[in-house]
């Protein structure tokens, strides 16, 4: 990916753990057990998360000329005036190159990476070369940032070889670059306020468990995802699927934490591995989709839920639980059926946080607003107001987006009003074949459809009339949509 992309945050995370250059969480650990200061311990996890997603330290290392240009350039380079850089002096030539390694590549010669070294009186010859070479430097010191998480004590300050330049400095500014970028990457409602507040709160307890529980589709997975992207320092996050075995669930913990990728390991040194992770107590472990620890069957004993409760949550570390209702649901009926007491494991319960099921109008429009920036104010209010009426809520207005890029693509411009009232149009026509179809008859065995009317009863008329209701904002002539829909009634959400 090019480092200057805007998107290369969002790299997908690495594939092996040759791309992690074999630096673990465990590893991490180790390297921080004697350090005291706490500033140092986040900034270390930090980098350590940032390079796991990245795809690996050179990778995070490529990123940090073009996200953070502000802090390229040498103590002499920093305090130029404006004309000392166009009036490059040959003083300040010499100066710089001897900050840099006296006139070669300073960052050259690490982690046996090839020697570039160029000619001692080779000094930059203007403001630009000198930058570049910093550029250049910086974004092949993968091995070095390497070193500084897992490195010997005492260097957290270490200079980048032959020069004057320091790591750590650097590691703090990507870090501010990050953080802000992935706050602002998603739209403020009230669902991501009480999801922030309740993950801060988790962090900073230090021990219990958090349960926040939301209904479907109102962006609970998307705020949780966007904090723990701001908050690497002292958070992991994963999602569990829902037919996950113990085994499985143990690895994409360890993996989560930054742990070798090994779901036929032993369990036991799963375990181990996740243990000395999170016995660091820096880490809140989030976990999304945990209606699912209750698993498919009901033993005597749910395993995960014991395993976080005693192996975790009882040794101090914090985890964060994003679920839906089924979670309690599924925790009273796992009592009833069982022999099961309950009683620590809601003792372990330090806060509960239950989202609400709707959203302001201006919510739902800055959502829209978010996932289609280049779309003027009639267009949001056409997405605003399908996502009112849509039993899929605030997926509907990414699915709808979606299309209406790829119209767009189609006719070789940029994405028009006309084009969100196609898409959404198609996404009520969709809804109400599947309505329709899941309303009739099994077919017969020729594959004909019986013919019948449609019920008027449960089932399908509700959602049915609230969709028909909303393509009245497909037939203005006007081309204004309707006020966006109440959403004070109860809303039909997928699960």
């Amino acid at each position: 990916m090019n480092p200057s992309h805007p998107d290369a945050f969002d790299a997908e995370p690495a594939s092996s753990e040759s791309d992690l250059n074999y630096c673990f969480g465990y590893q991490v650990a180790r390297r921080l057990a004697e350090e005291a200061d706490a500033e140092k311990r986040a900034l270390v996890w930090f980098v350590h998360g940032c390079a796991a997603q990245l795809g690996g330290f050179q990778r995070l290392a490529k990123l940090i000329p073009d996200h953070v240009p502000q802090a390229l350039g040498t103590s002499t380079m920093q305090a130029l005036t404006p004309e000392a850089r166009r009036d490059w002096s040959r003083e300040t030539a010499e100066s710089v190159g001897r900050e840099l390694g006296y006139g070669r590549n300073p960052f050259a010669m690490l982690a046996g990476e090839e020697d570039n070294t160029i000619d001692p009186r080779d000094c930059p010859r203007d403001w630009d070369h000198a930058l570049e070479l910093c550029r250049q430097a910086v974004g092949s010191i993968g091995g070095s940032i390497r070193n500084y998480c897992i490195g010997r004590l005492g260097t957290f300050d270490r200079r980048i070889r032959g020069s004057e330049l320091l790591i750590e400095p650097l590691l703090r500014e990507f870090r501010n670059a990050w953080n802000q970028r992935a706050v602002g990457s998603i739209a403020k409602t009230v669902v991501q306020n009480r999801v922030d507040a309740s993950l801060d709160y988790a962090a900073r307890a230090g021990s219990g468990i958090t349960l926040i529980e939301g209904d479907p589709r109102t962006g609970k997975t998307t705020s949780a995802k966007a904090w723990v992207q701001a908050n690497l320092s002292r958070a992991r996050y994963f999602s569990m699927e829902s037919t996950m075995t113990d085994s499985a669930f143990l690895a994409d913990v360890n993996r989560a934490l930054g742990n070798p990728r090994a779901r036929n390991a032993i369990q036991n040194r799963l375990r181990a591995a996740i243990r000395e992770v999170l016995d660091t107590r820096d880490l809140l472990l989030v976990i999304d989709e945990a209606q699912w620890l209750w698993g498919n069957t009901r033993k005597a004993v749910p395993s995960k839920i014991t395993w976080l409760m005693t192996a975790v949550v009882n040794r101090g570390c914090p985890v964060a639980l994003v679920v839906t209702p089924q979670f309690l649901a599924d925790l009273g009926r796992f009592e009833k059926d069982t022999a099961w007491a309950a009683a620590q494991w809601k003792g372990r319960i330090t806060h509960y946080e239950r989202l609400p099921s709707t959203l302001p109008d201006e919510d739902i429009a800055a959502v829209a607003r978010c996932m289609l920036p280049e779309g003027n104010a009639e267009a949001i209010r056409v997405l605003a107001a399908f996502a009112s009426a849509s039993p899929s809520y605030l997926h509907a207005i990414h699915t709808a987006t979606t299309r209406a890029r790829f119209l767009a693509e189609q006719d070789g411009g940029p994405v028009t009003t006309a084009h969100v009232r196609k898409a959404t149009a198609e996404q009520l026509s969709l809804a109400q074949d599947l309505a329709q179809a899941s309303a009739t008859p099994a077919r017969r065995s020729t594959g004909r459809i019986k013919s019948s009317p449609l019920p008027t009863g449960t089932g399908t008329a509700e959602p049915l009339s609230k969709l028909t209701a909303a393509s009245r904002l497909q037939g203005s002539c006007s081309g204004v949509p309707e006020p966006l829909a109440d959403r004070s009634r109860p809303v039909l959400l997928q699960t």
